[in-house]
Order: structure tokens, then C-alpha cells, then sequence
């Protein structure tokens, strides 16, 4: 964080940079006009993208194909030179490697997704943890809290040793419902709000739940674990819209072969 407004606004320094051809014209220029270079050339990565055709460029006798927009071949040029000019890498637009600058970036190692977090992420990995000891603490070491784990594993028995059972499903009902809205919060600060917001949340917790087995916190946090590395190695291998059915398929085999879960003891 470099600066905070009164309006609320935030200037945040990331250390790296993606450039292309379409807007960098008007900041290089700016540069040479307020005599200042690029603070971090070697941080920097200039690639030609938007304007630059799908087409072959290059000719069987291996001259480079003009491109036929003038716009276009403009900023492409002033990118050849102003990269070169500043000292930042450039990707020829001929170079194996040039590609759409999102996705070079993350392939060429440049720049590593998801490494940006900011204050409120930060927050949410600050309290996660602490949420999940406390409730640990009132479900084990509560007479409250030993009393929902008991009507969960025996209604009828609970209710002869003096557990109070409606108390303790309206008592379970509004716990939940305060978790429920303490995510709604925490969420709703890094995602748009929408009536759907909680579905994929919700969806994820599903599997983790089945994953690690009912009965067990423990269980369900290990399972949480595994599922997140899971998601975001299956991302990174066989993409985003495949990882899905790569997770409900694991969790059709766990229903299977292990209906109280990974965790689970039978």
C-alpha cells in the first residue's frame, strides 16, 4: 500500500508489470516527457498482443508479413522501440513465446496468479483460523457445545440423559446461520454480491464435508486442505472449466468406496 486517500481510495505498488502495445504508447510518453525512467525494467515484461494478427508472419522466404491496419502497425512499432529504449524484455512478435500477455506472463514464469492479496484476503486468512479454534473450543470443551455433538450422534439418547433436543436444533440452526453470514461478509468484500454469491461456496462445502467425513472439525479442515490443493493444482494441469467435474467425480468415488469419508472412522 503506498497511499490511502480520504475518498477511500488506494494506490497499490505491484512489482510487476505486463505491457502491450495498445496503451503503453501514451505512458512511455510520458515517461520521456517527465525525463523519468522505468523504475523496474528488469520487473517488466513488454509483449505484442491485441493488434497483432493470428495469421502466419512471416512469408515462405521468412520476411515478416506487414501488417495491413496502420493503426495497428503503429503501436506495434512504438512497442518494438520503446521497450528496447527502456530497457524492458521484449517479446518479438515472431518469438515462440508471444502470445496473449495474460497468458505469457503466468507461462513464462514472469508472473505468478494470486500472489497479489490484499487487506481484506489478508483479513479473511486472519480470522478463518480463529473461527475454526472457537468453535473447536465450544463444541469440545462446552456443556453446550458437547450437547449438539451428542443430539447429532443420538436424538433419543440425548434427550434421556436431560439434553433439551428442540433448544439445541434452534441453538445449531442459528449458529450456523451466523457462520453462514459471517462468510457472507467476509466474502462480499472480494467478490461481487450477488443472490447467487453463496452457491459455489456452499457447493465447496458439500464436497469438503463428504470428503472429510461428519462428526470430525479436524477432518473437515484436512479435507478443506486437500480439496483446495486439489482445485488449484487441477486448474493449473487441466483448466478451469474440467476442474469441476474432476472434483464431483472424486466425490462420487468417495461416496463409493468411503461413505464416512477420507477421514471418517466407520
Amino acid at each position: 500500500m503506498v497511499e490511502r486517500r480520504d475518498d477511500g481510495t488506494c494506490l497499490i505498488y505491484i512489482d510487476r508489470h505486463l505491457v502491450h502495445e495498445v496503451t503503453s504508447p501514451q505512458a512511455f510518453e510520458a515517461l520521456r516527457l517527465a525525463g523519468r525512467p522505468v523504475r523496474r525494467p528488469d520487473l517488466t515484461l513488454a509483449v505484442p498482443d491485441h493488434n497483432l494478427p493470428t495469421t502466419p508472419r512471416v512469408d515462405a522466404s521468412g520476411n515478416r508479413v506487414p501488417i495491413a491496419d496502420p493503426q495497428s502497425a503503429a503501436q506495434l512499432a512504438a512497442l518494438e522501440a520503446n521497450a528496447p529504449a527502456f530497457g524492458i524484455p521484449y517479446i518479438d512478435a515472431n518469438a515462440a513465446e508471444q502470445g496473449i500477455v495474460h497468458v505469457v506472463g503466468p507461462e513464462q514464469g514472469f508472473s505468478l496468479p494470486g500472489t497479489t492479496i490484499s487487506a481484506h484476503e489478508l483479513l479473511i486468512i486472519f480470522i478463518a483460523p480463529i473461527i475454526l479454534l472457537l468453535l473447536w473450543f465450544f463444541t469440545s470443551r462446552t456443556a453446550t457445545g458437547r450437547s449438539l455433538r451428542a443430539v447429532g450422534q443420538n436424538q433419543d439418547a440425548a434427550a434421556m440423559i436431560g439434553i433439551n433436543v428442540s433448544t439445541t436444533f434452534a441453538l445449531t440452526f442459528a449458529l450456523g446461520a451466523a457462520l453462514a453470514a459471517l462468510s457472507g461478509i467476509l466474502l462480499g468484500g472480494i467478490r461481487f454480491v450477488t443472490p447467487s454469491l453463496g452457491v459455489e461456496p456452499l457447493v465447496k462445502a458439500m464436497i469438503v464435508v463428504i470428503f472429510g467425513g461428519l462428526g470430525s472439525l479436524g477432518a473437515t479442515v484436512g479435507a478443506a486442505f486437500v480439496i483446495g490443493m486439489a482445485e488449484a493444482l487441477l486448474v493449473l494441469t487441466i483448466e478451469l472449466y474440467w476442474t469441476p467435474f474432476v472434483l464431483f467425480a472424486g466425490l462420487i468415488l468417495v461416496l463409493v468406496f468411503r461413505p464416512n469419508g477420507l477421514f471418517g472412522k466407520a
